[in-house]
């Protein structure tokens, strides 16, 4: 029995064409004779006579229908499936959420947690979902699979090797340069041999589907956001076995094999190009050479992806499974290596790490458990410190400006966060706005709200402001309207970018525990500056990107004590506090000079203070910044301010304060 597919191909470029011409192709010269093709609909955003021009281009029958948009497409009832050739997930989601089946060109998504939802989707409306990796299905890479897993030719399996580098024209108004249509050398080129490093590794028997240990680094654009090169070393302990994976946007492989898999037997060579391998040599060490050849008709658009997984219309649970897997090496809790403030894994147009989000809003309930067991026990014995450095840092502020006689509060500055602060006694910050981006479950939000100043509280989980404000309302000092409360306090589900975009500005930002948590720290810290009136004041608080920093915060807080859960941090991530403070000088001018040495001394940055009256000779009458060393003394169950001075007091846990020029 013939099964026959009615195909609704969405977009019209190059990658559809070919894709549309290999249907039409007769079954056959595939050694295909079970199912059929039929392309009843073709859409175009932009116009319906490019869908005309498309249909009469690619040889298709009269009969199919030319649409105008995307929208149109999908509701054609005559339509099972739908190519998408725009790697895009909101299209993707338009056609699923239309009943349509969907392949997609890769990368149908830009993050893990997004291909995650897209087969949380198609598995609810029981339909076929897959990414349009046809290397997977090639009769060549299924013998490569059958020799190595079950026949094992090359014995025990010791490394892969896999490249796939081509050189495209530098222009920033490329999908290839634009990283939220998933352009750079990763997202775009990179699947390939990722690809190969899942078929041989990950999919070997004996390593039965356990994730690698991931290592990257990146080589970025100069003209966007985007990664040129691309090299990863992908580790999988449970065989012994590791892969390098390479992938470039301005070079070219180098010839003549693409993927190389090297076992204690021999080695196995691929050619010519890692997504369309049409021929494999195989060397064992005690024989000659064989080289093995598999032609592949057209574009290698196969149908055994769709014959194998479809099977007359079930949703293919196996691919969105694998499908999220790779998602999850790729863009998961493994990030790879971007160095510096540079870093860029998903979306120009915002910071934020979606991944970073779930993991906290998993963990939204536990906010307010004080217990020796609490998630977030830490930051409950942390917030005291850095709220009376925070205070400390206004009231140096205000007596370099001579203008300490406006404030009250001050000469009370040793009681603050003690039972004064809590019963609203104590309030230095009266009349002061005070944004606290990344609030979480509001800690630090209420302890401002209480000096006295009118708090807003915004985070991008939505549960952790449910948490926050639940628990605000368990204290009826505090509201959102200055004249029925004592306390003005408010949170929203929102952004940094999305509080820019609309303009609003603050005397003080707060961005506590944030920074190393973003995917472009660079993007995240001018936004945050930009919310900062002329004259106020950002207070950061985040790790150092050091030896000792992942011997404490990862090895030790996380895998040894338990006080953190695994996962919570990423070493890559952290931020030097020279990188700060390189930002806030050359970027945004924020910080006019340095005294005493070089910026990139950590210890030299941590007690100069940046240019403090007490600092060297010639230093401003005024201070500009401040990195200040914070520390956890767990005999004691207590986090501490260092000493200015303190050699090494920066390279762990740190706080950072920066005023804006007016």
């Amino acid at each position: 029995m013939v099964y026959t597919l009615r195909w609704g191909i969405l977009a019209t470029g190059g990658i559809a064409e070919a894709f549309a011409k290999d249907l039409l192709a007769d079954p056959a010269a595939r050694d295909t004779r079970d199912v059929a093709h039929k392309i009843i609909a073709v859409g175009s955003s932009s116009s319906i006579d490019k869908s005309k021009e498309f249909i009469t281009k690619v040889g298709a029958d009269s009969s199919v229908i030319p649409c105008g948009s995307y929208e149109e497409l999908v509701k054609i009832a005559d339509v099972d499936i739908i190519y998408i050739a725009t790697p895009h997930r909101q299209n993707a989601l338009l056609a699923l959420e239309a009943g349509k089946h969907v392949l997609c060109e890769y990368a149908v998504t830009i993050n893990a947690r997004q291909a995650a939802h897209l087969a949380r989707v198609a598995t609810e409306k029981k339909l076929f979902l897959m990414e349009a990796v046809w290397t997977r299905f090639f009769p060549i890479s299924r013998e490569i699979q059958r020799l190595v897993h079950q026949e094992k030719v090359l014995g025990e399996l010791r490394r892969v090797y896999a490249d796939l580098a081509m050189m495209f024209r530098k222009d920033p108004e490329s999908r290839l340069y634009k990283p939220e249509l998933g352009g750079g050398a990763l997202l775009d080129l990179g699947i390939y041999p990722f690809t190969w490093a899942f078929m041989i590794l990950h999919d070997h028997p004996d390593n039965q589907k356990t994730k690698p240990h991931v290592t990257a680094n990146i080589l970025k654009s100069k003209l966007t956001p985007v990664d040129e090169t691309t090299s990863a070393t992908l580790v999988f302990d449970k065989i012994q076995a590791t892969a390098h994976l390479t992938c470039s946007m301005t070079s070219k492989t180098m010839q003549p094999y693409c993927v190389s898999i090297q076992g204690e037997k021999g080695y196995l060579h691929v050619a010519p190009a890692p997504y369309r391998p049409e021929t494999f040599v195989l060397s064992l060490y005690d024989q000659e050479p064989t080289t093995h050849e598999f032609k592949i008709p057209g574009q290698g658009k196969y149908d055994v992806s769709l014959t194998t997984l479809l099977g007359g219309g079930r949703m293919c649970e196996a691919d969105s499974r694998w499908q999220v897997a790779v998602g999850e090496i790729l863009f998961g809790g493994q990030h790879l290596v971007y160095g510096g403030l540079g870093r860029v894994l998903q979306n120009s147009k915002s910071s934020i790490n979606t991944d970073e989000i779930a993991h906290f809003s998993r963990l939204s309930s536990q906010w307010w458990d004080e217990s020796d067991n609490g998630e977030f026990l830490p930051l409950h014995r942390m917030n005291p410190v850095r709220v009376r450095w925070m205070v400390e840092k206004l009231r140096e502020a205000r007596k370099d400006d001579a203008k300490e006689e406006e404030w009250r509060g001050w000469r009370e500055l040793d009681r603050v966060q003690s039972s004064d602060v809590e019963e609203g006694n104590v309030r230095p910050m009266e009349g002061m706005s005070v944004l606290d981006i990344g609030c979480g479950g509001g800690l630090l939000s209420e302890s401002l709200s209480r000096l006295g100043a009118r708090a807003l509280g915004v985070d991008a989980s939505q549960p952790n402001i449910n948490i926050a404000k639940i628990h605000a309302s368990t204290d009826p000092s505090f509201g959102t309207d200055g004249a029925s409360a004592k306390n003005v306090l408010d949170y929203r589900h929102a952004t940094a970018e999305e509080l820019v975009r609309e303009g609003a500005q603050f005397d003080a930002v707060c961005a506590m525990e944030v920074v190393e948590h973003v995917d472009r720290p660079s993007e995240f810290l001018r936004n945050c500056g930009q919310l900062v009136k002329p004259g106020g004041h950002l207070f950061l608080s985040t790790i150092a990107r050091t030896p000792i920093a992942y011997f404490l915060s990862i090895l030790m807080a996380e895998n040894v004590l338990g006080i953190v859960e695994r996962g919570t941090h990423t070493h890559s991530k952290f931020i030097n506090p020279s990188e700060l403070v390189a930002f806030f000088r050359d970027d945004l001018g924020w910080i006019s000079r340095t005294f005493g040495g070089s910026v990139g001394e950590l210890d030299i940055a941590g007690w100069l203070g940046f240019g403090r009256p007490e600092g060297p000779v010639g230093a401003p009458t005024r201070t500009e910044a401040e990195v200040r060393g914070i520390a956890y003394m767990p005999w004691k169950g207590t986090w501490e301010l260092l000493p200015r001075g303190m050699l090494g007091s920066v390279e762990c846990n740190y706080l950072f304060w920066v005023g804006k020029p007016l």
